[in-house]
């Protein structure tokens, strides 16, 4: 008899399920309701961070802007959505900025017809500004690492570089990182004087490359 009970009572739920999957897609797909939903991790694309530079600043680098979206429509149309349906930008040049962090609100410029976004009233994000260290302030003397193989019975002779030294320039953080200046490129079989140009990197304590930042000139 208790077998037969939890049979029962387990056949019991079975249809209940069913019954509540049925409904909900009946709520779905024919009544369609209205839905709120969240969009999360919108990208805000920020406009115009190149003017900085003529206030000294620059942006601090990698920064994640983004904001979450509590978006209103039909259930068919909200539960379509991802982040990609919406366009939002922050024009730079529109604000006072200060360095350190900036408190900005956002503008959305697209958003799907159908929809509504309802939380537009409170969406601000925060900007991080820094100093921008600019031209002729950080200069680094030029090392040599172009990797040359002489030709039997020839040797090496001490390049001579031109120009001797790079400014290195941009935000300060990066700037920060910049433990010299390197010269690099491969020459085989050597056995007369090479005149040439080679590209030049600006490299970090343990010779990783520093991206991110300009030197006054790219080739010696």
């Amino acid at each position: 008899m208790d077998n037969r009970k939890t049979k029962q009572k387990i056949i019991v739920q079975i249809v209940s399920l069913f019954i509540s999957i049925g409904l909900w897609l009946y709520v779905t797909n024919t009544e369609n309701p209205i839905r709120t939903v969240e969009v999360s991790k919108v990208p805000v694309q920020l406009l115009n961070a190149n003017d900085l530079s003529k206030q000294g600043m620059a942006l601090v680098p990698n920064q994640s802007i983004y904001v979450d979206l509590k978006v209103e429509g039909y259930s068919q149309d909200v539960y379509k959505l991802n982040k990609d349906n919406f366009s939002i930008k922050i024009d730079l040049a529109e604000y006072a900025l200060k360095l350190g962090d900036n408190s900005i609100p956002i503008t959305i410029v697209d958003t799907p017809s159908n929809v509504t976004v309802k939380n537009t009233s409170n969406l601000v994000v925060t900007v991080k500004i820094e100093e921008i260290i600019e031209p002729g302030e950080v200069d680094y003397k030029v090392e040599s690492r172009i990797d040359v193989a002489a030709k039997a019975n020839y040797y090496v002779a001490q390049p001579q570089i031109n120009p001797e030294t790079v400014t290195v320039s941009g935000p300060k953080s990066l700037v920060s990182q910049v433990k010299g200046v390197v010269v690099l490129g491969q020459e085989d079989n050597v056995f007369e004087d090479i005149v040439k140009n080679y590209e030049v990197v600006a490299i970090g304590d343990s010779g990783y490359t520093v991206e991110g930042v300009k030197l006054s000139t790219e080739r010696v």
